[in-house]
């Protein structure tokens, strides 16, 4: 009689688990379940292989609510599921089994989100654009049926945003370089690891690193290093 119970258990549980993850990877429970299990089972914030995207790096409680009911050609209802950002590349498929949109965008260091839905299995490309500030963002989207809406974004796991400082002020044509581009620096922007601040004769840089000040005088390049 104990063997029987015991393995009439071991099915059950097995069976309990299959169906947990199931449910789990089609977005079909709680956002509380989603938020709790990515909370307990992470290890610290995630990282991303560049610094400035960090701040981005993990998983992302989505909600989308569509502003009309229904068009010619399909109703529009709400959603809600797990995005992920990696790299900055942002992925997820909120919805159910037979009626999910499949998100695939990219989101910048200014935090601006754009790329594209598709609606279950049409093949056809709607649009979403946004913003993240910190653990939250929002914006619109778009599928190709005429269905159209808004949608909120949180962060689940920690954040981190992993910047050395800050880049006060400068004078002059003062260059930032970040993965081999070069642009004009905002001051006040935030500098990460691997940042140069190239200052050209004449000009001067102010960088805020923790409680310091450095100066870069006129014909340097300053590395941020960790």
């Amino acid at each position: 009689m104990g063997s029987k119970l015991l393995l009439l258990f071991s099915v059950l549980f097995v069976v309990g688990g299959v169906a947990f993850m199931t449910a789990f990877s089609l977005n079909a429970l709680p956002p509380s379940i989603y938020t709790y299990t990515y909370q307990i089972f992470s290890f610290g914030p995630p990282r991303s292989e560049y610094p400035y995207l960090t701040k981005f790096e993990g998983h992302w409680q989505t909600e989308l609510t569509p502003t009309i009911a229904q068009t010619e050609l399909a109703s529009c209802a709400p959603r809600s599921g797990i995005l992920i950002i990696h790299n900055g590349q942002v992925t997820g498929t909120p919805g159910g089994l037979n009626d999910y949109l499949s998100v695939t965008a990219v989101v910048d260091q200014e935090g601006n989100l754009v790329g594209k839905t598709v609606r279950g299995g049409s093949g056809n490309d709607g649009t979403i654009t946004g913003t993240i500030v910190k653990t939250d963002g929002n914006g619109v989207w778009a599928d190709m049926l005429g269905c159209k809406g808004t949608f909120t974004m949180h962060k689940i796991d920690l954040y981190e945003d992993p910047s050395k400082g800050i880049l006060t002020s400068y004078t002059g044509e003062v260059t930032l370089i970040r993965d081999g581009a070069s642009r004009l620096p905002v001051p006040g922007e935030p500098i990460y690891v691997g940042d140069e601040i190239d200052v050209p004769d004449g000009g001067e840089a102010y960088l805020s690193i923790g409680f310091q000040t450095t100066n870069i005088p006129g014909g340097q390049k300053y590395v941020v290093k960790e």
